[in-house]
Order: structure tokens, then sequence, then C-alpha cells
């Protein structure tokens, strides 16, 4: 028997693996650099809305806006990021690193497409989604 954990680390697998292979082309490889933040997203949104339906939806498609810069959404029920201004990203030896945004609206398009169908497909089947 799957439990939640399970279930959504299977999930979060087949993401990685989609996403890899869409980075790998050449007009797409910004997305690597988005890969482990993305498969974050589906952990916070699963562990902050507890079976909220519409809230949980709203919070999965904003990682579509965030990933390219904009922290705003017209979701009623999740109409921006929580967090506060975005800071420089430093790397384990303390080197700043330049934030790379996703502009590139045939990568945003996909996102799309699979955020939405990836939503669709699971939330009448498990009880993550």
């Amino acid at each position: 028997m799957f439990n939640i954990s399970s279930i959504l680390g299977i999930l979060v697998k087949a993401w990685k693996k989609k996403l890899a292979a869409l980075s790998l082309k050449s007009k797409h490889r910004i997305l690597a650099k988005w890969i482990k933040s993305i498969c974050n997203h589906m952990y916070w949104v699963v562990d902050t809305t507890e079976h909220q339906t519409k809230f949980r939806e709203s919070k999965w498609l904003s990682i579509i806006d965030h990933i390219a810069n904009e922290h705003t959404f017209g979701y009623p029920e999740f109409s921006s990021c929580e967090h506060g201004l975005l800071g420089n990203l430093v790397d384990d030896n303390g080197k700043h690193i330049q934030r790379v945004w996703i502009n590139n609206w045939v990568v945003k398009y996909y996102l799309s497409y699979s955020v939405i169908s990836n939503f669709e497909n699971c939330s009448g089947t498990t009880e993550i989604f």
C-alpha cells in the first residue's frame, strides 16, 4: 500500500525525468537550472494546503509565473508568492550566482500544459491532489 509520501515521491521523480528530457533540447537548456526548484515546489504545495483543492491548484499553477520572475497571479485563492524580495543566490563557496528566469514562451507553454494535466490526472485519484 502506498502512503502520501511515496506517491508524491513517484510523481516528483516522473516530473524530474520529463523536465530533464525537455532541458536537453538546445532551446530549453535554461530549464535545467529550475528542475530542483520545480520539484521542491511540488512538495511545498502538498505540505502547505491540506486538501484545499482550489487553493492547492492555484499554488501549483503559480510555478509557471514564478519561474519567469512574475510573483502575482490571477488566482483568487493564491494571488501572489509568499516570499519577500528575492536576493542573489549564493553557492556553497559563498560565490554569488545570477538568478536565471525563464521567459521562453515555449517552455512556459509546455509547463502550463504539463502542470495542468498533471493536476487534473492526479486530483481525483490520490490524496495528494
